[in-house]
């Protein structure tokens, strides 16, 4: 999992813009509330690295926040926003879904859903490129019961430099497999339940069973006879996690099961006994 490059547009134009696209009576109430949007457009900056602090605007009503969601629905503007987002996006996040960085995104979430909160439909800083599946299970969840946010900002959390994504394996017949997906429950910093809230909401240790388990069977077929030894066999796999961290970051889950198995005694010496057996 990686951070995302913010889209350097002035937000107050592309609102400005949008409102301009419109005709009566839409064009009429969104300009009434444009001075409102804008200053909830500060407020969402000014908190965004605690962003579990804004409110809902009061004063955004149900007309205006139809016409609010109208827009992000379609329009040359809003398009051109999106483009432009998808654009500034590095390779990683153009292949896979920031969320789970196992699909590709095809949609865009809304950090703040837009039901909620419809003054942010538009605004390109809660707009995520992300796929289907993360997008339909987050929906419009923010907030859990304490008032913690649930899911990461790709935008404004600061990921931790090292992996959280800590794999297990061990051996079942002679066979290595997954025993266990989990968090690291000692960050030593405030990102720590907002990463575990994400994995839960989204099940992605559920979601990442199969994908980690082709690339366990992809990795024993590739080991086998080649004559290697275990020193070997390190060498290939660290260098695979090296080369994977730079795209995708240290928490990506095939980097994370890599780190699995170079960890595992007893799944180095079953890969070293196929290679030269």
């Amino acid at each position: 999992m990686i951070n995302l490059p913010i889209l350097r547009q002035n937000d107050r134009e592309i609102l400005k813009d949008i409102i301009q696209s419109k005709h009566k009576p839409a064009k009429t109430s969104l300009l009434n509330k444009y001075e409102n949007i804008l200053g909830d457009y500060l407020e969402y900056y000014k908190n965004r690295h605690s962003l579990e602090r804004i409110t809902a605007d009061i004063d955004i009503d149900e007309e205006v926040s139809k016409y609010l969601n109208d827009a992000y629905k379609s329009g040359k503007v809003i398009d051109s926003v999106k483009a432009k987002i998808t654009e500034i996006m590095p390779p990683a996040i153009k292949e896979k879904c920031p969320y789970c960085m196992l699909s590709e995104p095809g949609t865009f979430d809304h950090y703040l859903g837009k039901g909620q909160f419809p003054e942010y439909s538009v605004l390109s800083k809660n707009l995520v490129p992300c796929c289907s599946k993360c997008n339909s299970k987050k929906g419009e969840k923010f907030l859990s019961a304490n008032g913690n946010r649930i899911f990461i900002s790709f935008y404004f959390d600061e990921l931790p430099k090292s992996s959280f994504l800590i794999v297990e394996l061990d051996i079942d017949g002679d066979v290595p497999y997954i025993k266990d997906i989990y968090i690291n429950s000692d960050l030593g910093n405030n990102i720590d339940e907002i990463i575990k809230t994400h994995f839960d909401e989204l099940e992605l240790f559920e979601r990442y069973k199969n994908p980690m388990s082709n690339k366990l069977s992809l990795l024993v077929t590739r080991i086998k006879g080649s004559k290697q030894c275990r020193d070997d066999i390190i060498e290939v796999i660290r260098n695979e996690i090296i080369a994977l961290e730079k795209i995708y970051g240290p928490s990506y889950w095939e980097c994370s099961l890599y780190r699995g198995v170079v960890n595992n005694d007893d799944v180095l010496a079953y890969l070293e006994n196929i290679s030269i057996s």
